[in-house]
């Protein structure tokens, strides 16, 4: 029988898990449900620019289910961050689980380049308004609203 060496092994690995685990070895599981594809990604672009910082648009009306996706445009540093007091308390941790890059709940981390994004999944989330803003700029108004339908 033919041994793999460890590059031969970590090929391997690599390769099942591109194809996903489907070779009747299973993957391990997380201990959070993976939110579902989102069905529509909406852009949000930050903006920081002789008009003022800013996010656009600032309010965003979208289907339960899908996704938001934040571009850095100008003025950067940016970040996301939901007001958690705003939140209803029984979606913040599924809020939390379907943010990507953070730095603490519900606070994304600094994007300090044009062009970077932050993507925020509302799959498993409950129709209302969630509130967010950017930590540098709150002061300055660059607040907005997401409502889920």
């Amino acid at each position: 029988m033919y041994a793999l060496n460890n590059r031969g092994s970590f090929l391997f690995a690599l390769i099942l898990g591109l194809a996903g685990g489907r070779a009747g070895v299973p993957l391990p599981s997380n201990s959070v449900a993976p939110a579902p594809v989102p069905r529509t990604t909406h852009v949000v672009r930050m903006l920081g620019d002789e008009k003022g910082f800013r996010f656009s648009p600032a309010h965003l009306a979208i289907g339960s289910g899908d996704a938001v996706k934040f571009v850095v445009t100008s003025g950067a540093p940016h970040n996301v961050v939901f007001d958690t007091e705003s939140i209803p308390a029984d979606m913040r941790e599924q809020l939390d689980a379907n943010m990507g890059d953070k730095t603490s709940s519900l606070t994304g981390d600094l994007k300090a380049n044009v062009g970077d994004t932050f993507t925020v999944s509302f799959a498993k989330i409950k129709p209302g308004k969630y509130p967010y803003y950017c930590t540098p700029h709150r002061a300055v108004g660059m607040t907005g609203v997401i409502t889920v339908r």
